[in-house]
């Protein structure tokens, strides 16, 4: 399939999912609570030509940590890793903090700055056909108005109650 067509269909794709999530009510707007917690991804889709601020998030192995403290932590690597290197890992990683307001989610950096802007919806019933399962999260970074990268996520843990214990 050439670039075009694939770019079309994957829009089509995109576009499709978006306005038929929230019309079969599978999907709605995360709300913080739900989010908390360790997240792994179970399948990403991308229109390509991904610009190089975005890398990561098409990465093959992706872990999203949401702290009750409005805390953030992404881990991305080529393939899946143990819990033990995940731990180890999250260690280092800076951590980003994140605000929550109808489903769109900004991480911030240490000064308050924006970093990201992405749409997160919740999976209220299980849609086989999409393979979703009820209780997964998808998100969607939109560049110049058009979905670029959409990522479906599992919960992996819940995150404990003490945002200074560690959680994976």
């Amino acid at each position: 399939m050439n670039r075009k067509k694939l770019c079309l269909f994957l829009y089509i794709i995109f576009s499709m999912t978006s306005a038929n999530v929230m019309a079969n009510e599978v999907e709605r707007p995360c709300k913080s609570e739900e989010i908390i917690g360790t997240w792994e991804i179970v399948m990403g889709r991308n229109r390509g030509n991904i610009p190089d601020a975005y890398q990561d998030l098409v990465a093959h192995y992706q872990v999203l940590v949401y702290k009750s403290n409005n805390f953030f932590q992404r881990i991305s690597a080529d393939k899946k890793m143990s819990d033990s290197k995940l731990k180890k890992l999250m260690k280092t990683t800076p951590l980003k903090t994140y605000s929550i307001n109808n489903g769109i989610i900004k991480t911030l950096d240490v000064l308050g700055n924006m970093l990201e802007q992405y749409s997160c919806f919740y999976v209220t019933k299980d849609a086989s056909e999409r393979n979703l399962k009820k209780g997964m999260i998808t998100l969607m970074w939109v560049k110049n108005k058009q979905p670029v990268i959409m990522n479906t996520f599992e919960k992996k843990s819940t995150t404990s109650k003490d945002p200074k214990r560690e959680n994976i």
